[in-house]
Parts: structure tokens; sequence; C-alpha cells
């Protein structure tokens, strides 16, 4: 759905976009969108040159685990609280552009998950897990104990084939 906030400067939107097509350059562990609620108003302002947009964005995506490849659903919700610039002059790092006559919601809506779902997404929110099968993460001290206990005199037996070579001098 297109908007020109020119002709309607206030506008308050309200919805469910149900799975829209997944853009080019997308995080790659999302599979499928098929969920976006969202609730704000746009209100444009002629003199300073401003679009503020103000609300909620629910969604749900469908994704692969990043660190072990099984499927799961993340969900959250933001709250959007921005400023755009209607002016491309004055671009700066604070404001972003905004196309007043041809506002595309599912393009925003796309626009701001894509820029909260983490790049490495995961369930487990990215812990890496600190033990497993035959292994585990020390801290240095641990490490440093453990291999004053398991040092000992004797020499591996493993290097004795080493004394079978002749070295020429």
């Amino acid at each position: 759905m297109n908007l020109d906030l020119k002709k309607d400067p206030h506008q308050q939107l309200k919805g469910n976009l149900h799975q829209p097509t997944i853009p080019e350059g997308f995080n790659p562990s999302v599979k499928e969108i098929p969920e976006i609620i969202y609730n704000f108003d746009l209100l444009y302002q002629p003199d300073a040159e401003v679009v503020l947009i103000q609300g909620t964005i629910a969604f749900r995506v469908e994704a692969l685990d990043a660190l072990n490849g099984q499927p799961f659903t993340f969900e959250k919700k933001l709250k959007i609280d921005e400023t755009y610039n209607t002016n491309i002059e004055f671009i700066t790092d604070e404001l972003n552009f905004l196309e007043l006559t041809d506002f595309n919601i599912e393009d925003f809506l796309l626009a701001e998950i894509a820029l909260n779902i983490p790049i490495v997404l995961t369930a487990s929110h990215g812990i890496i897990s600190k033990n497993g099968l035959g292994w585990e993460v020390l801290s240095e001290s641990t490490y440093q104990a453990n291999k004053a206990d398991s040092q000992t005199n004797e020499v591996d037996s493993r290097w004795d084939k080493l004394d079978k070579w002749k070295i020429n001098e």
C-alpha cells in the first residue's frame, strides 16, 4: 500500500500483513514472516520537512537457528518513535530520508524488522554452550591448574619413535 503524505499529512495506520515477500538481502536465517501487526501514526510537518512516526510493530518470523540449523520461531514487538527527513538536500546521520508521495507501508515494515533482527539469529539468543560431548570451556586459572596437575616428569612414550631417527650432521 502506497501513501501520499502531502495529500493527507496525518494518518493512523493499523492492520496486519500476512506473509510478505522477503526482500533480497534480508537476514538469510529468516525463511518466512507469517504475520506483521502494526499500529502507528504518521504525521507530516511541512514547515520542518519531517515525518514523525510513532507506534508499534509486532512480528513473528520462522527462521533457522544460526548455531545449529534447527527451525524455530522468533517473535518481537518494536516501539517505533522515528523522525524522517523529507528534503533530500538535508540528509544527516540522525535523520533518514522518506519519500512523501510514495510511502510504501510494506517496505517500511520490512526495513524496520530487518534492522531489529539479530545478525546471528538463534533460539538461545546467541548463548554459546560452554560444554559438550567430551569438552568444556575453561577459565585461564582452571586451565593452568589442570595443566600443572597433569604434568609429570615422565616423557610420553610416543616420543620414543623419534629416538630411532638418525640425523645427519
